[in-house]
């Protein structure tokens, strides 16, 4: 059986990109979207996608910073199905902005709809959810409020990262009543806003976009940047009955960008014979400079601990005393 089969979903931001990608999956899989967005074209051209593979849909145009127009878009939703199962909280604005241009403005514009809005949107949801027996709210993050410096602007990673605080609190809070909520955090994805940057900086440095696009899978480990599925592949699965203990947790989809460049990682795993020579298998434990404990052997374990601090690293030892990494300069 579809895995959401005869579900109610309100997907927010669906009309294109990877609200799209989700709209569609999520119909695949037996639910009935509701396919929300600002654009009343782009959304209406979603639903007649899932019509056309006989799913169903339907379109609402929304504001989602318009908080009177959220929560009676929630109502609306809760009342004519009697239901509401699933919110994807997807819809989102940004812009590129160097850190100096940023204006009052700008952050205004961003947060109403990146947190206030998704905020609103939730609570509006989770009500409904909660005088129903529960539900599962995903909410669509960033890594850029785990700190990716490649983000649009310092205002949009910071409404992410309220997403992602608000979406722990939101699992703390709502759990008692059945409700599931979680993040999905995307890196680099091929969406619409994508392909307008990789067009704007081809442009300024007179380069092919084709070696723009070369240059931005060449930072991530895997070796290749999302496409709109690969969230939508996750969102199914927090949506469903099969995450039903998963709640609180926020789950990048990057592949593994945020682990750190490829010359980092490559350049550790370089000097991985010499650390083996020089540290063998030791039983003691082996810390950072900051205290943090890891398992005993420095195979994989000692990559982490690096890449999280940033830095080149030394290993310093005396016979007496456990064998630890600390920070070189």
């Amino acid at each position: 059986m579809a895995r959401l089969w005869s579900q109610v979903a309100v997907v927010t931001g669906a009309g294109r990109g990877i609200g799209r990608a989700i709209a569609r999956r999520f119909a695949a899989e037996g639910a009935y979207v509701v396919v929300v967005d600002i654009d009343v074209a782009t959304a209406d051209e979603v639903v007649a996608e899932i019509r056309a593979d006989d799913g169903e849909a339907e379109a609402m145009v929304v504001d989602m910073g318009d908080t009177d127009a959220v929560t009676g878009m929630i109502r609306r939703v809760a009342e004519t199905h009697d239901a509401l199962d699933i919110l994807v909280n997807n819809a989102a604005v940004t812009r590129n902005i160097d850190f100096f241009s940023v204006r009052p403005e700008d952050w205004d514009a961003i947060h109403r709809v990146n947190a206030r809005g998704l905020f609103f949107c939730m609570q509006a949801a989770a009500g409904a959810m909660r005088e129903r027996g529960g539900g599962r709210i995903v909410n669509i993050a960033s890594i850029a409020g785990k700190g990716y410096s490649g983000t649009s602007n310092i205002a949009y990673a910071g409404s992410k990262g309220a997403v992602i605080a608000m979406t722990r609190i939101a699992a703390h809070a709502l759990g008692r009543h059945n409700i599931n909520v979680n993040a999905i955090c995307p890196g680099v994805t091929r969406t619409d806003l994508y392909y307008q940057v990789v067009r704007e900086r081809a442009e300024a440095a007179g380069r092919l976009e084709t070696e723009v696009m070369t240059t931005f899978d060449g930072n991530i480990p895997i070796g290749r940047s999302n496409e709109p599925d690969d969230i939508a592949d996750l969102a199914v699965f927090l949506g469903s009955d099969e995450a039903r203990n998963v709640t609180g947790q926020s789950w990048n989809v990057d592949g593994g960008l945020m682990l750190g460049s490829c010359r980092r990682i490559q350049a550790l795993a370089q000097a991985r014979p010499l650390i083996r020579r020089l540290c063998g298998a030791a039983e003691a434990p082996i810390a950072d400079g900051g205290g943090a404990t890891l398992l005993a052997y420095p195979g994989d374990a000692e990559k982490d601990t690096l890449l999280d601090q940033g830095n080149s690293a030394t290993a310093s030892w005396r016979s007496s005393m456990p064998r630890r990494w600390s920070p070189g300069s």
